[in-house]
């Protein structure tokens, strides 16, 4: 079950069968070049923050982000990263992380966020934006699973970065109400 404990997921095949059937496209790969270049210091340990926040009670109960707020601050403060890179479909968890970290937490603009229960993907778009937003959240995935340290949630974008990562090493889930190390 990808969606419990990454701990027992066989990475190695998983990301093996990832990389034969589901290789990112040249148009994923420039465009995560593009956005890093845009918005991520490429001198800097980040640690990369996923929270998913619509619909997601619908699969398993949601972790608070004040729990992934915690860690961010526990790694700030301990010197294991510099800044945090957040992407989350939650306004509200984009401008808490923003308020309370500063200049220390950067985004990507170009992914959109909402404020309501209503996942992203299905509101109105015509097929020109969805296919562009389908492009930058695989971009994004890619350039959270490159991070020094990696925060995620239990779900579908969390388990695309754990494939694209290839390695436990510096992960930590968001599950059950609670943070667990997956290395």
């Amino acid at each position: 079950d990808l969606y419990s404990d990454y701990r027992e997921m066989d990475l190695e095949l998983h990301a093996l069968l990832r990389e034969a059937y589901l290789p990112l496209s040249r148009s994923v790969t420039d465009r995560a070049a593009e956005l890093a270049r845009l918005h991520l210091d490429a001198d800097v340990r980040y640690v990369g923050v996923c929270i998913r926040g619509t619909a997601k009670y619908r699969e398993q109960a949601p972790v608070d982000s004040a729990i992934y707020l915690a860690e961010v601050e526990r790694l700030l403060d301990e010197g294991a990263v510099d800044r945090v890179f957040i992407q989350t479909d939650q306004a509200q968890v984009r401008s808490l992380f923003g308020r309370v970290l500063g200049d220390r937490c950067d985004h990507l603009p170009e992914l959109p966020v909402s404020d309501g229960a209503v996942v992203i993907h299905e509101t109105e778009r015509d097929d020109g934006h969805r296919v562009a937003f389908g492009r930058d959240l695989l971009a994004a995935m890619s350039l959270l699973a490159q991070r020094d340290r990696v925060i995620t949630h239990t779900g579908n974008i969390g388990t695309w970065i754990l494939l694209l990562r290839r390695s436990r090493a510096g992960v930590t889930q968001a599950r059950r109400g609670e943070l667990v190390a997956l290395d």
